[in-house]
């Protein structure tokens, strides 16, 4: 009964690479959720303002729609991998940005605008692109 119920873990055990790609994945999926929390969190503890979270994710909302309608079209006259390689490094420039943003004294409220919606943008064109 418990094996019908449980998840099989025997591809894990078995493939290195469905490992190696579900370690990807998942280390994708955790930094991509840490950005989700961390950017509203960063936003509010610099203005203690409710409504700049809420513009910020507005902000994010855009690019993100542009990003993904966008890759459709692309994603079907251009090899999909080389896509998904060209945007992974994009968000990893991203990423970096936003990390040096907030390393510095007085982190600034306008790169976190314009670099998350840029990120979000780039999400949504390699999500789109992936499926």
């Amino acid at each position: 009964m418990p094996g019908r119920i449980l998840v099989d873990t025997t591809p894990l055990r078995e493939s290195r690479d469905f490992r190696l790609l579900f370690t990807g994945q998942l280390i994708s999926v955790i930094g991509t959720q840490l950005t989700v929390v961390a950017i509203p969190y960063q936003v509010y503890s610099m203005t203690h303002s409710t409504l700049q979270v809420g513009a910020i994710s507005l902000a994010q909302l855009f690019p993100f729609l542009a990003g993904a309608l966008s890759a459709g079209p692309i994603g079907d006259s251009v090899d999909k991998r080389r896509i998904m390689v060209w945007t992974s490094l994009a968000m990893v420039v991203t990423s970096g940005a936003l990390a040096v943003n907030a390393a510095v004294t007085h982190p600034s409220l306008v790169v976190l605008y314009v670099v998350s919606a840029l990120a979000a943008g780039l999400f949504g064109f390699f999500s789109n692109s992936r499926t």
